[in-house]
Order: structure tokens, then sequence, then C-alpha cells
């Protein structure tokens, strides 16, 4: 994926190229896939320039950036694409600012960024060319994209010009020069060791063509090469010099590989060779060389790495050192690394402090057991969003009554650039669909001819032998001649059919851009011609609504301050709750479960406190000794009266 930045002061000119026409009638389709405004792109445009405004002082505060793929990812759906925008403006630190994402063709989308976010704050820009194509490379590995490093990384320069490589793939052949580096390179690698001469018979027999530039004086100076049937001109045999197929390919380099490398005769006098590896002789062959290289185990980097530190630290430490403070000599200092390093310990300065973490009683949210915690995150987050939607639509409102107010674009100007748009968009269809009956054309009249040349070859084979030599032809070659014809046949007939169905789906494309317009190319150009005086009737239905647009633009301004108050409120009572949520979740659940079990042993202290501030009642009599604190010893029974029926009953107590 390539990113392309440019910068600007305005975001609508950047947003009219993207759903305009293009420079060559290149947009097809143009839409937005991802936007952080609803509404219409000149909508969205209107309210990003509106928003810079406050900001005159930054020249360049409009941010733009395309994406490109190449033609082996495909064609991506919009989905996959609003992803890969919305990553990629988070990767460039613009979270918090307004941006738009648009695509108009197959294989990128426009990206436009206000770079001062709504706090007003300008997010800075420096080195955002090298941060674009690392944060560029990630979204190639999460999303599985041909990475662009390995696209762009030349094999030798002056391998391959434009003309040469646009060639090659309308005849759907290799080019040229990237055949000839291939096959040199093979009889190199075969030939290596062995001498020119053998390098030149692999070259004779993978088919290239060779010359040996030699001076007057005999001293060879490299090769030339070509192949059979590669000319300019005139016939002219085309032959390129070996350091513009490739940079390992000139003599300096090539000559050392070919040179005959024969191995030294043995001598009696050489002493006893020593146990052990030994090194390969520079005279060696690249066979015995390699397998020396098999029969030598590999060395551990990090053992050697290892070995090193402790060889270090052991000549640091012969040294008696001078009394100092703690890490206060550097030597010292990476003694110690060196040291702890080579007994795999972390050494001193490398140890961070964790910071401490306040305790669950400090903490505004550390009441909250997880349930509660969660539950209360949840209704903040959904309050927030909501009340951000409802912020989207207010300054929405303000902006369109602000365009209203001023006379910029009204319901009647906006009316008719929309209508203007759909016949933009539904005369480009039109041109497709035309350009596509002619495609479809052409291939109909292909493959009428190859079924007669088709029917004619399998006329000649059902004829004698005799009379078919008589006109110079086999029944095998008019068979094969018939064969081949129909399978040219039937791709020119598929060719036709995917004509037609495009230029049907451009067709129905139109109509639906434009409903009720037969011709949309001709009503664009009737409509172009009487632009002044259709321009000036709907500025006069504007100019009918800007008296109640006042009255509108207040009420919207109020309502969109308002809630600015109560989203910067949610804001500030999710922010705690969200910290709370992330400590928690950082944290292992064994610390969890330990201020878990603090927060219930709290809450019992704090009840235990309550109750004992309470009045004490005596305890009745017999209540048995054990009975359980909370619960009530049960009445004891009254005792019943003894007196007859009919004495004194009900008139108190007056004995």
């Amino acid at each position: 994926m390539i990113a392309n930045i440019t910068k600007g002061r305005k975001a609508y000119g950047g947003l009219a190229y993207d759903f305009g026409p293009g420079r060559h009638d290149e947009h097809l389709d143009p839409r937005i896939v991802a936007s952080t405004i609803p509404g219409t792109w000149q909508q969205v445009a209107r309210t990003i320039d509106h928003h810079l405004g406050y900001r005159p002082e930054i020249r360049k505060a409009v941010w733009r950036c395309s994406l490109s793929l190449p033609d082996e990812d495909g064609v991506l759906p919009d989905a996959q694409w609003a992803e890969i925008a919305k990553q990629f403006v988070t990767g460039m630190g613009f979270g918090n600012c307004d941006w738009v994402a648009v695509r108009h063709g197959q294989d990128h989308v426009h990206v436009t960024v206000a770079r001062v976010d709504w706090d007003g704050v300008l997010v800075t820009d420096r080195w955002d060319r090298p941060k674009a194509r690392r944060v560029a490379d990630q979204i190639e590995r999460a999303h599985g994209l041909v990475p662009a490093r390995s696209r762009f990384r030349k094999a030798g320069p002056g391998v391959q010009s434009g003309s040469e490589l646009a060639a090659a793939r309308r005849r759907g052949v290799e080019p040229e020069r990237e055949k000839v580096r291939r096959l040199v390179r093979e009889a190199r690698q075969a030939a290596a060791g062995r001498g020119e001469e053998v390098f030149e018979q692999h070259l004779a027999g993978l088919g290239v063509l060779f010359k040996a530039n030699r001076a007057t004086t005999g001293r060879m100076n490299g090769y030339s090469f070509s192949l059979p049937g590669w000319q300019a001109r005139g016939g002219v045999p085309v032959f390129v010099k070996a350091s513009e197929v490739a940079p390992d390919l000139a003599w300096s380099k090539l000559s050392p590989v070919l040179a005959r490398q024969d191995p030294p005769a043995p001598d009696s006098t050489a002493p006893a060779p020593a146990t052990g590896p030994v090194p390969p002789a520079p005279g060696a062959t690249r066979q015995g060389q390699a397998q020396q290289a098999a029969d030598v185990p590999a060395p551990d980097p990090a053992a050697q790495l290892l070995a090193h530190y402790r060889d270090a630290a052991a000549a640091i430490a012969a040294v008696e050192p001078v009394p100092q403070p703690a890490n206060a000599d550097p030597a010292r200092r990476l003694l110690e690394q060196y040291t702890a390093r080579a007994q795999q310990q972390p050494a001193q300065d490398e140890r961070q402090a964790v910071p401490a973490v306040p305790a669950w009683a400090e903490r505004p949210a550390g009441h909250l057991n997880d349930q509660q915690l969660a539950t209360r995150v949840t209704a903040a987050r959904g309050r927030a969003q909501q009340l951000l939607a409802e912020l989207a639509a207010r300054r929405e409102d303000v902006v369109r009554w602000e365009r209203a107010v001023s006379g910029e674009g009204g319901e009647g100007t906006a009316a008719l650039e929309r209508q203007l748009q759909a016949l933009r968009e539904a005369a480009g269809l039109h041109r497709q669909a035309a350009e596509f009956r002619q495609l479809a054309a052409e291939q109909q009249t292909l493959a009428q001819g190859l079924r007669r040349a088709e029917s004619e070859a399998a006329k000649k084979a059902r004829r004698s032998k005799l009379v078919l030599a008589v006109v110079g032809t086999t029944k095998e070659a008019e068979a094969a001649l018939a064969e081949e014809a129909g399978r040219r046949a039937k791709v020119a007939e598929a060719a036709r059919d995917a004509a037609q169905q495009q230029a049907a789906e451009a067709l129905h494309g139109a109509l639906a851009a434009a409903p009720g317009v037969a011709d949309p190319g001709a009503e664009l150009i009737r409509m172009t011609s009487n632009l002044p005086a259709l321009t000036a009737q709907a500025r006069a239905k504007d100019a009918q609504q800007r008296g109640a647009a006042v009255a509108w633009l207040d009420n919207a301004r109020l309502a969109a301050r308002a809630t600015e108050q109560q989203l910067d409120q949610a804001v500030a009572a999710l922010r705690p709750l969200a910290a709370e949520d992330r400590l928690r979740a950082a944290r292992t659940p064994e610390q969890n479960r330990a201020e878990d079990a603090e927060r219930i042993q709290a809450r019992r202290a704090e009840a235990a406190r309550r109750g004992s501030t309470t009045v004490s009642r005596p305890t009745a009599p017999g209540t048995a000794k054990g009975t359980k604190p909370g619960k009530r010893a049960a009445p004891r029974e009254a005792p019943r009266r003894t007196d007859p029926p009919g004495q004194d009953r009900g008139r108190g107590r007056g004995r």
C-alpha cells in the first residue's frame, strides 16, 4: 500500500476533486466509505472548513493522503476500505480530529483530515511521511496485503524501461531484460570456478546470445547479452551490457566467480593438521566450501554475545575501581550492565521502578465491584456516544443555517448541485455503456470470423489426403486449425457477453442516478448552458428563506452549546470509570480478588460501625444464651388471669 500525502488550506477543493470526473474522466462512482461527520460531501467539506476558520493563523490545516493498492490485492469492499482508513488515521495520531475517506476507483481511497480537533488544538504533522510508511506496513500485515517494500525493491538499475515492460505485457511474455538476467545467472551458477569457456557453453545451451567486449590490447572488459528475436527497428539485434542487466553481472564481479579454482598440490613438508574445524583454503572450490560448512556446526550468536560480555566484564573487573558513589561513573555502570547480562540478571540501571498504584479507597471508582463498574462504564459510554452523535447533528444544523443566512448554499442551491452531480454521474455511466457496447460489437465480429475459419478448416479436414496434399496441407493440420479457431471463438464470445453485461449494468446505474432522463449527456449540456439563470433562480429562492433562517441559527447554536456542555460532563464522568476499568484489566486476577476481599471487609466493618451507634435494647428474660446476634428472642407468654368472670373485669386496677 502506497501513501501519498498532500496538504492544503481548504477541504472543499479536495473533496470537489474526489467527487468530480477527474483529469481524464477516471473517477467512477465517487462515494464516502467512512467519515466522522454525517451528510453529503459538500456538507462535510463546509463543516471542516468552518471549523478550521477558528484557527486562521494555520496555513495548511487540511491533511490529505491517498492510499493505493496494487493489482495483486484485488478489489476490496467498501467495509474493508473503511476499516483501513480508520486504522490509518488512528495510527497517524489524528484519532480526535474530523476526517472523511472517499473512494472513486477500485484500487485507492482519499483521506481528508482536519488537523485541528474540536478543542482547537493543532495536531502536529511532523515526520508524517516516514510515519505513514510504518503505519501502512502495519496495515499490510494486519489485512494480508502485498508489502510495498517488496514490490519496489529493484534487482538492478536500468533493468527495464517503461516501453519494454508495456510491450511485454501486450505480448503476454516475460520482459527481455528480466529473462536475460535470469538465464545469465543460471549460467554463472553452473560455471562457477570452471572458466569462461564453460560459462559461454552454458549461455549457448540456454539460448542466450553474447559478445565478449575486449579492448585492442586484448584485455577483457565484460559481456553483452541478447536473445533470439530481440531486435530494434530495422532488424538490428539488441545487445545489453552485463552491468545494465544487473550489477552483479559486471565483469569486475563476474570474473572472480568464473576464475578457475584448482586445489593446491599437497606439500609433504606441511605440518600435521590440527584437530578441530579448519577454515576453507583460499583455493578451495565452492563445492568444497559448502561441504566444509555443512560439516562444521554454525556458531550460536547468543553464546558468542554472552562470551563477549563475560570477557569484557572480566577485563574491566581486573582493574581496581576508585571508590565512587553508586552509578556515578559511566564505566562502572557499563560494567554492571555487562556483568548482569552475562549472569542473565537485570542490571541496576535497567530495573524500572513500577509506579505505585493508589489503594482502592483512594481511587474515585475504587469502591465499585466488577459488576457495578462494568454497568456504569457501559452506561457512561453509551451516554457519551449518544451525546456525540447529537452534537454532530447540532453542528450540522448550525452549518446548514449559517449557509442559509450567508446565502452561500441554501436549499435551492443545494438541490441544483445535487441535480448537476447526478447528471454528471449518469453521463459518465452512459459513456461507459457506449464503450462496452462497442467492445461487445468488436468481439462479436471477431467471434464470427473465427467461427467461419473453424467451419472452413473442419470442411477441409473431412476431405481426402490427396486433395489436401495438392493444396499443401494435411488432415491433422486442418483439425488443429479448427480446434484453435474454436477455442479463440469461445474466448471472444465470453468477452462479448462480459462487455454486454457491463454495458447493461452501466445503463442501470445511469437510470438510478438520473431517473426519467433518456440522454443525461444532452441534459447536462442544456443545464450547463443555462447554469447562470438556474443559479439565479436558486439564489432567489434561498433569499426568501434567509429571514427565517436567522432565528433558527440562534436556536441551533444554543442547542449545540448545551449539548457540548452535557458531553463534557459525560466525558468527565466516564474518565475515572474508564481508568479504573483499564487498571483492573492490566492487573492479575489474584490482585483483583484481593481488592474485592478488602472492599467486602470494609463494607462489613462500616455496617458494624453504623450498627454499634444505635441504642441497644435490654435482653428479654428467658433468652437462650446461644442465641445468634441479630435475631430477637421470642417474647415470653403473658400469665393468664384467674379471676372469675364478671368481677371487676375491664374497670382498671382499683384494688
